[in-house]
């Protein structure tokens, strides 16, 4: 087997753990304004939502991903999907040197 043919998956996962990541700390960063503006009467929910649509489109796409990637969970395993990156990326180094 050809080291290009072995770092695929990993490379696949990683860019899939990049992802997770990434759309879970856009979560937790815009997830204070969300619960402003969940907790603003509904009159003033919609001028609150213009003053800050940028923060709360973010929150919106990143918990619909996130809803999608956790199967049911409720924590994110933010922690976890560090870890398993910087597990997988000497693991790339490796396959390279090999090459």
């Amino acid at each position: 087997m050809e080291t290009a043919d072995k770092l695929k998956p990993i490379d696949r996962r990683l860019k899939t753990l990049d992802e997770h990541i990434q759309n879970a700390e856009m979560y937790l960063r815009h997830r204070d304004i969300y619960k402003q503006y969940r907790q603003q009467k509904p009159r003033k929910q919609e001028a609150f939502y213009e003053a800050h649509r940028t923060d709360l489109t973010h929150y919106e796409a990143a918990e619909r991903y996130l809803h999608g990637v956790m199967n049911g969970k409720t924590a994110l395993p933010i922690k976890a999907w560090k870890a398993e990156r910087r597990q997988a990326i000497p693991s790339v180094r490796r396959a390279e040197r090999r090459s």
